[in-house]
């Protein structure tokens, strides 16, 4: 039987401590029996990143994302120039691709497990106030033994094998036969069912021409 695959939204990593706690997960979902997949790190293409990301996570019956420090804002401020401005000193932010993976991956229904360094800044999708649960912890392969998030990820491993990845999830648009025309057809067919047509339209014909020439000779004219 084929192992679930799972899509990771994660960044590229900086230091020793994230590649150490990336490679932790990835080990823990193959222990799992899962079968995880990252672009960038063990999933590549010549596509444009969109392409890449929407590719991939077609084939896949869930998401895990890991969210942690890509920049660090040691001082700066937020609306700068209104009364609404504050200082954001010492803010911890992600890299933006967590929260579009984050977006694709709940358009497809995905299982969603989300995993987020503590202190960094909640926002948009990474906010725990939609549908999923957002994990804060430590970015340190020792957090992920711990009861809390063990119990959180067995739920979530029990409905990624749930999960049924949907026949035309590869990305393809479907197609109204109507709006076709008939060169549109006859190029999306095979060599055998150009042959097939082709065959069922001569007889179609013949049947018509023996018809007419049958009502020609045995029906008198009126």
């Amino acid at each position: 039987m084929d192992k679930k695959k799972v899509f990771i939204s994660v960044g590229r990593t900086s230091t020793k401590k994230q590649e150490d706690f990336v490679c932790a997960v990835e080990r823990m979902l193959t222990s799992g029996g899962l079968e995880p997949i990252a672009v960038g790190r063990n999933a590549f293409g010549t596509d444009d990143p969109l392409r890449q990301i929407e590719r991939h996570m077609n084939d896949c019956a869930g998401t895990v994302v890991i969210a942690f420090e890509r920049l660090h804002v040691e001082k700066g401020t937020e609306r700068r120039g209104c009364s609404e401005a504050e200082d954001v000193n010492g803010r911890m932010l992600p890299t933006v691709w967590n929260q579009i993976e984050l977006a694709m991956a709940h358009g497809r229904s995905h299982p969603l497990l989300v995993v987020v360094e503590r202190g960094l800044r909640l926002e948009g999708l990474l906010e725990p106030t939609f549908g999923w649960y957002v994990q804060k912890m430590d970015i340190d392969p020792a957090a992920l033994e711990a009861v809390e998030f063990q119990g959180v990820f067995a739920d979530w491993r029990k409905k990624v094998n749930s999960y049924i990845v949907k026949e035309g999830d590869d990305g393809s648009a479907t197609i109204e036969p109507g709006m076709l025309t008939v060169a549109q057809i006859f190029k999306a067919m095979t060599v055998a069912q150009c042959w097939a047509s082709g065959t069922a339209i001569v007889t179609a014909l013949a049947g018509v021409a023996a018809l007419a020439y049958w009502l020609g000779t045995n029906v008198p004219p009126t």
